[in-house]
């Protein structure tokens, strides 16, 4: 019964990481999605200058400052899904059932411990090239707002 109730629990483990793993991948999908909308926005920015003043570098900032926080979110570690089986069936292949599933779902659950960490950093760098290239959009606002009511 203990064994059972072991390889359940591994079981979730590995359900787990697999819903990590989707995760992941739909974050590097929204990622890459800001980092090419942000790149069209940029290649605007550097080739039409008529009607932006002389303000546009703030709008430059925001958007490459975004594109470079999608490129570190894109860049970071990936989740894993299990952990390195060479090593840990040199370390413990030999071991009794028991044993063995107690340490696989040990195992496990680092990686899942690790895996929230890295999704949680790329939620946050998705979540600052949002925050940057509003705040570099309400600054040229004020700015060009400051410009018209000074006039």
């Amino acid at each position: 019964m203990p064994n059972e109730n072991l390889q359940a629990a591994v079981q979730a483990g590995y359900q787990e990481t697999a819903a990590q793993i989707e995760t992941g991948s739909a974050l590097d999908a929204k990622l890459t999605g800001v980092l090419g909308f942000m790149a069209a926005v940029d290649a605007l920015l550097l080739t039409v200058n008529h009607g932006l003043s002389a303000y546009r570098w703030v709008l430059l900032v925001g958007a490459s400052s975004a594109i470079m926080l999608c490129c570190l979110g894109l860049m970071s570690d990936d989740v894993k899904a299990v952990p390195d089986p060479v090593a840990f069936y040199r370390d413990y292949g030999g071991a009794k059932s028991d044993d063995f599933l107690r340490k696989l779902l040990a195992g496990v659950g680092q990686i899942i411990d690790s895996n929230n960490g890295r999704l949680e950093e790329r939620r946050n760098m998705l979540t600052g090239s949002f925050g940057l290239a509003l705040l570099a959009a309400a600054a040229f606002g004020l700015a060009r707002l400051g410009v018209a009511l000074w006039s």
